[in-house]
């Protein structure tokens, strides 16, 4: 940096008049942390040649830094033609410093403003998915439920093919319990698309949704499909452990030691599946059993 910065005295020597010295010399103070100079700097190449393009963004760079504020306030004291190339990063700051201020909204406990500032945010990002993702769950939170399905079929009419948009409106979706929208809306996207997030959300919506089917049978009477449904061989402990609930419920203790035992074989320290087990052998008068398990 020393002779970096002996070189740029040198050639704004040669060259009082160009910009390019100061900002040479504008940069390596940026780069060792010294905005003061560095503005110094930088506002005189500007001042010495105001359309220099990588003098205004060498500027923008150092008011980002600061604050959002700062950025855009800079952005918007420049001439009509020189914001022009800013355009796309003024709009991403303005929806930064809304996001910010439904933030504190937030805090306020002001959820209507905040979904106010997030909507007018989304105006400015409309194909942010975790933006859409915030609005909606918000809204749906508010009881607007047709506002926050509308903020997501807005993102999917232009991101409908894009795996986050896809994996942020599923999981939205899975937070209203509405699992098979959910995993229909993943199933828009080729097999290729799908990533190690999408594939761990699946595999949880399917697990609910057969969960959820087992409950709704055993419900209507038909315990024994529902049993059918989760006594696999490589059945999870949870699985395991809800047979044996059911198993107790309907006095068949026999069929209760037999799931806690298999819950055991492959985690021996389970406390519930050890606790459950002394249940069923109190239930079927073996204190003794019961005692010794204790010990």
């Amino acid at each position: 940096p020393e002779q970096a910065a002996a070189l740029y005295r040198q050639a704004r020597q040669l060259r009082p008049q160009g910009p390019e010295a100061l900002l040479g010399l504008g940069r390596l103070e940026l780069e060792q942390g010294h905005a003061a100079p560095a503005e110094q700097l930088l506002q005189q190449a500007y001042r010495l040649e105001p359309d220099n393009r990588a003098t205004l963004w060498a500027l923008f760079k150092l008011y980002r830094a600061q604050s959002a504020e700062r950025a855009l306030a800079f952005v918007g004291s420049l001439p009509a033609a020189q914001r022009a190339p800013f355009a796309a990063v003024q709009q991403q700051l303005q929806g930064e410093r809304l996001q910010g201020e439904a933030d504190a909204a937030a805090r306020r406990g002001d959820a209507r403003g905040e979904a106010e500032l997030l909507a007018q945010a989304r105006r400015l990002a409309p194909d942010d998915p975790w933006l859409a993702y915030r609005l909606a769950g918000l809204l749906r939170a508010q009881g607007r439920a047709g506002e926050a399905d509308a903020a997501f079929a807005e993102l999917l009419a232009r991101q409908g093919e894009a795996a986050q948009a896809r994996y942020a409106h599923a999981l939205y979706l899975s937070a209203g319990e509405r699992d098979d929208e959910a995993l229909a809306s993943l199933q828009r996207l080729p097999p290729a698309a799908w990533n190690d997030d999408i594939r761990a959300l699946a595999q949880r919506l399917q697990r609910r949704r057969l969960l959820a089917r087992a409950e709704a049978l055993r419900a209507a009477g038909r315990e024994g499909e529902a049993v059918a449904l989760l006594d696999a061989p490589n059945a999870a402990d949870d699985d395991l452990l809800r047979l044996a609930d059911w198993a107790q419920q309907r006095g068949d203790h026999a069929a209760a030691h037999g799931y806690f035992q298999r819950v055991l074989q492959r985690s021996p320290a389970q406390a519930e599946a050890r606790l459950g087990q002394i249940d069923s052998w109190l239930a079927e008068g073996r204190r003794e059993q019961a005692r010794a398990a204790l010990l």
